[in-house]
């Protein structure tokens, strides 16, 4: 009996070791998975802060975009409004005087020391009765033969 139990121990033994051996093996190549997961997550990890830069420098660039946009509608609207108004005036009744010194109506270019401007604006809108707007703008003539390097208002 005790050979027996001698053999029987020696095949335990032999498949223990063998199992030890299969455990090892297997380990290492756990091991070795594990190592080639822990470079694939830091490489993500890589990437991944990479990606959030550019998102964040593109939502940065969208809310500028926003931001100019924003801006740029309110300037076209105000812009339509001016344009709103100006199509409610109607120029038609603008007449330019040449006058001398005096303040007499020039006939002669070499006379003409001022202009007079009028402009009668007229709504589109029936005046009832109403006189409609006198603007007058006093001009400066230009000295004759020379150049004038002043501002003239008009």
């Amino acid at each position: 009996m005790r050979k027996l139990l001698l053999k029987e121990l020696k095949n335990t033994k032999a498949n223990s070791s063998a199992e030890i051996l299969r455990l090892k093996k297997e380990l290492a190549t756990v091991r070795a998975v594990l190592r080639d997961y822990i470079r694939q997550v830091d490489s993500l990890q890589r990437v991944n802060q990479a990606l959030i830069g550019e998102r964040d420098e593109a939502l940065a660039a969208a809310a500028r975009t926003r931001v100019e946009n924003t801006n740029i509608q309110a300037e076209n609207t105000q812009l339509n409004e001016q344009v709103a108004i100006a199509a409610q005036l109607n120029a038609t009744g603008v007449n330019i005087s040449p006058l001398k010194k005096n303040g007499k109506s020039a006939r002669k270019s070499k006379d003409v020391a001022r202009f007079v401007s009028e402009l009668y604006h007229y709504a589109k809108c029936d005046c009832n009765g109403r006189q409609p707007y006198r603007l007058c703008a006093f001009v400066e003539a230009q000295p004759a033969g020379g150049r004038s390097d002043r501002n003239v208002p008009i």
